[in-house]
């Protein structure tokens, strides 16, 4: 039911107004980042449009439609997900032959395509025929973290359905009713995915790394190269380096907002305040912050991590300022 779905409420309204005006369009697209809520979405949705005593905007979750659609034995309901890496022709031309039939029960038919970025090119362009000659009282719901590699004619038939990053509460919240209690900082760092959280909380050094990190920005200013090399030496091979980076990142950024602003509500490490007013030196953060972020990218084509790190500290150690001066030397 979508007012169990936390976090997406501009998302739930236009839904439930959908909903209630009558008029349902022949596809919808729900986009946004991933582990935002999207597919639960999806499946809400499409219990409310199989419900066959609707309350308003929403599901009954009684009925016997509703109670086939959360045990996932409705006939009127299709899911279609990538079989291995993509959504392949065979699939869609399966659920083309499934949409030729008639309906089992009620006045609608539901399909929801999850990943749907994932479409082969042939896939792709058998479902742009479909949405161009829909069978019925078809809804499509696509559901995309990437809907820039969809067909530009499949965007064009779809009514968008935005999803934002959830808040740190609502991962808090949804965390919580799962028996797990995650630490604020990384209802933060997770950057509104609550897949991001589940991830965050099976790395079980993630707040050790942290430290890790704090005691690299400290020392740097005064290591000199030989110390940077025995420093990741002595690390490298314990050392979860893009979650090493993903801290990195986000601490040069609160010493940025702290140099800049003093505002402790806007920083994403809130419990790290009196470390941050008390650190000794400033960098020059737009650069460091794109030498963090550059580094991060180099991870995805297989480089040597210990390379990689080495160079980037050797590099952040350039960019050290002296508060209230210039570059040393």
């Amino acid at each position: 039911m979508m007012g169990r779905i936390r976090g997406q409420d501009r998302a739930i309204t236009q839904l439930q107004r959908i909903l209630d005006s009558g008029r349902l369009a022949h596809a919808y697209l729900f986009w946004g980042p991933d582990g935002v809520g999207k597919t639960m979405a999806a499946m809400a949705f499409a219990q409310a449009i199989l419900c066959t005593s609707r309350q308003g905007g929403d599901s009954c979750g009684e009925c016997v439609s509703c109670r086939k659609v959360m045990a996932g034995s409705h006939p009127d309901l299709v899911v279609v997900s990538p079989a291995g890496n993509s959504i392949k022709i065979g699939q869609v031309r399966d659920l083309h032959n499934q949409m030729g039939l008639q309906r089992f029960e009620g006045r609608h038919r539901v399909v929801v395509i999850r990943q749907a970025e994932t479409m082969t090119e042939e896939a792709a362009n058998a479902l742009l025929k479909a949405l161009e000659e829909p069978v019925g009282e078809t809804v499509y719901i696509l559901v995309s973290h990437n809907p820039a590699l969809l067909l530009l004619t499949i965007l064009s038939r779809c009514l968008a359905v935005q999803f934002g990053p959830l808040a740190p509460r609502p991962i808090r919240d949804i965390m919580a009713e799962n028996g797990m209690a995650i630490p604020e900082v990384m209802t933060r760092l997770a950057g509104g995915s609550i897949n991001s959280a589940l991830d965050l909380m099976q790395r079980p050094q993630a707040l050790a790394l942290r430290q890790q990190a704090m005691d690299c920005l400290a020392g740097l200013p005064g290591w000199e190269p030989v110390d940077i090399l025995l420093w990741v030496a002595a690390g490298e091979e314990e050392m979860d380096l893009p979650l090493f980076l993903e801290w990195l990142s986000c601490l040069l950024r609160d010493l940025w907002v702290w140099q800049e602003m003093g505002a402790e509500k806007l920083l994403l490490n809130q419990d790290l305040g009196d470390w941050l007013a008390g650190f000794p030196v400033a960098f020059d953060y737009p650069a460091a912050l794109d030498l963090v972020l550059a580094t991060r990218r180099r991870l995805a084509y297989n480089v040597n991590q210990r390379l990689a790190l080495e160079v980037l500290l050797l590099e952040l150690n350039d960019l050290t300022v002296e508060k209230g001066g210039g570059p040393p030397g």
